[in-house]
C-alpha cells in the first residue's frame, strides 16, 4: 500500500519532466559557389621601333607568340597565360615595343597590383622609378646595365569580367650590352581579386 503512492509520485514527476522539456529546432542552410579570377592574353603586337622609325635596314628581329592556353570553367572564355617574345640580332639602342591585350575570362573583377622581373643569371633587375626597371649583367665588375624594361598602363587598373584592356611593354637595349650574349627574363604580373 505504501508503494502505490510512491510509484504514482514518480510517474507524475516523470510526466511533468517530459512536459517541461519539449523542444524544437529550426535550421539555416546555405550553399556558396565561388567565382573565378582568370586574366588572359588574347592579342599582341611586336614592333621593331628602331627599324620602323630610324634605320634603313632590317638588322634585328622580334617574334611574339602566346602559350599555355586556358579556358575558364564558368564562362568558357579562352585566353593564354604566357606571352613570349624573342629578339634576335639585337644591337646597342635597339628598341622593341610590345603591345598586348588582356581579357578578364572569369567571373570576378581583378586589380593589377605589381610586376616582378626575374632574369637568368647573371641578369638582375632593379626598379628605378615609374614603371621602369634596369637589367644589370653582374658578370662584369662593376655590373653593366644591358637593358631597360618599361611598362605602360596596368598598375592599379581594375578589369571587370568580359572586359579587355590594352597595355604595353618597351625593351631598350643599352650601349653597354655586350656582343654575342643571350639574356632571358620573365615578367610576372600580379593580379588580386577585387576587394571593395
Amino acid at each position: 500500500m505504501i508503494a502505490i503512492p510512491v510509484v504514482a509520485m514518480i510517474m507524475l514527476s516523470a510526466a511533468g519532466l517530459a512536459y517541461a522539456h519539449w523542444s524544437d529546432l529550426i535550421k539555416i542552410n546555405g550553399i556558396v559557389n565561388t567565382g573565378t579570377l582568370a586574366i588572359g592574353f588574347v592579342d599582341f603586337d611586336c614592333v621593331d621601333k628602331e627599324y620602323k622609325e630610324k634605320l634603313p635596314k632590317d638588322v634585328a628581329d622580334c617574334d611574339c607568340w602566346l602559350d599555355e592556353e586556358y579556358t575558364d570553367v564558368h564562362t568558357n572564355k579562352t585566353g593564354y597565360k604566357k606571352l613570349w617574345f624573342n629578339v634576335t640580332n639585337a644591337y646597342p639602342s635597339y628598341y622593341v615595343h610590345v603591345t598586348f591585350v588582356l581579357q578578364n575570362l572569369g567571373t570576378v573583377p581583378g586589380v593589377f597590383k605589381n610586376f616582378t622581373l626575374t632574369g637568368t643569371p647573371p641578369l638582375e633587375f632593379q626598379y628605378i622609378g615609374g614603371n621602369m626597371w634596369e637589367g644589370k649583367d653582374t658578370s662584369f665588375t662593376p655590373a653593366r646595365v644591358v637593358l631597360n624594361v618599361e611598362f605602360v598602363n596596368l598598375i592599379g587598373l581594375q578589369l571587370d569580367p568580359c572586359n579587355k584592356t590594352k597595355a604595353e611593354v618597351d625593351i631598350h637595349f643599352k650601349q653597354s650590352a655586350p656582343e654575342c650574349h643571350s639574356y632571358e627574363f620573365e615578367i610576372e604580373i600580379g593580379i588580386n581579386a577585387w576587394d571593395p
